[in-house]
């Protein structure tokens, strides 16, 4: 870590940092003793009892001098304590901006994507807090695929993304992204309430084989093919009647009789109205479990508003319960 007078300048003049450790830390960086007094606006004299009292403090000599050329090297003990200060400095700036930024507002623009049910779920309360919190942050939403807004957050045309993730997020492992758990659920197997299948509760992958299926497409996320794996372990193939691109759609169909589906527990939820309407099963194997997250492009930080967007969506989904009843 070089000097930079305005990166540490707050941390120095905070007062955590003593004269003397700040003195050492300044020569260490600048080679130059005269050049370092300046800084600490004090004479090279003053600056040099500075070294020479944390010396003392620490019992043993940090700076050893060189006579031909009047110039000077770390020793041992000074390169190990020039590695604890840089550290130290870098802690103490991040909390200095964290506590000064926690009285500011949030400003700008930050443009978010999250796929059709996520947006019902997050958006509408995630804008009424940004609204409340931080009226001068405006947020722009773009509802996509889950496959849409991976290729978007990668060409920075999305800040973060609400998005169905194959697993959960220490297990994702993408060079470009980084990726933070939501929410886990399972899947549901959806019919008509006057179906054949309706006196039933759980229902084989073979018998779900020869009815007309109504699914998500492959864009929406890793559903559907966790959906086709199961199929392919029962050895059998589904009658695929519909693709859509929105759960919503395919239950409205289903309320109509005009297939089954396969949707996730709060994507059901959301369908109160069509509940009326429908029989839930679950399969006779494990249930499908879905990965729900947040991405936002990797870099060595995470800018304060994305922080804040992703801290808030995980308040929001503290708060959030479902239980559907079957």
């Amino acid at each position: 870590m070089d000097y930079d007078e305005d990166l540490f300048s707050d941390c120095f003049d905070s007062g955590i940092f003593s004269k003397e450790l700040q003195a050492f830390w300044l020569l260490s960086q600048l080679q130059i003793r005269a050049r370092a007094a300046r800084i600490m606006n004090i004479t090279t004299v003053s600056f040099t009892t500075y070294i020479h009292n944390l010396e003392r403090a620490m019992k043993c000599v940090l700076i050893q001098q060189n006579t031909p050329t009047n110039g000077f090297h770390l020793t041992d003990e000074g390169v190990a304590l020039q590695k604890q200060t840089a550290y130290l400095l870098q802690i103490a700036r991040d909390a200095l901006s964290e506590s000064h930024q926690k009285t500011e507002q949030l400003e700008g623009q930050i443009t978010i994507g999250a796929f059709p049910s996520a947006t019902l779920i997050f958006i509408p309360k995630l804008l009424s807090i940004i609204k409340a919190e931080h009226p001068h942050l405006t947020v722009k939403v773009r509802e996509r695929s889950t496959t849409k807004i991976f290729q978007m957050v990668r060409e920075g045309t999305l800040d973060i993304g609400i998005v169905r993730m194959t697993d959960k997020a220490e297990n994702i492992h993408e060079a470009d992204l980084k990726a933070f758990d939501l929410y886990q659920e399972k899947t549901y197997i959806v019919i008509n309430k006057n179906h054949t299948l309706a006196k039933k509760k759980f229902v084989s992958w073979e018998e779900l084989a020869t009815e007309d299926l109504l699914m998500l497409s492959n864009d929406q996320g890793p559903m559907r093919s966790q959906i086709m794996r199961r199929f392919e372990e029962a050895r059998v193939t589904p009658h695929i009647l519909c693709e859509g691109a929105e759960s919503l759609t395919l239950l409205r169909m289903v309320a109509q009789n005009a297939g089954i589906t396969i949707v996730s527990q709060r994507s059901l939820a959301l369908a109160t109205h069509l509940r009326e309407f429908l029989h839930i099963l679950s399969p006779e194997t494990r249930p499908i479990e879905l990965y729900t997250g947040v991405i936002l492009r990797s870099r060595g930080y995470i800018p304060r508003t994305i922080q804040y967007i992703r801290e808030t969506l995980l308040k929001i989904e503290a708060d959030y319960t479902i239980a559907p009843k079957t």
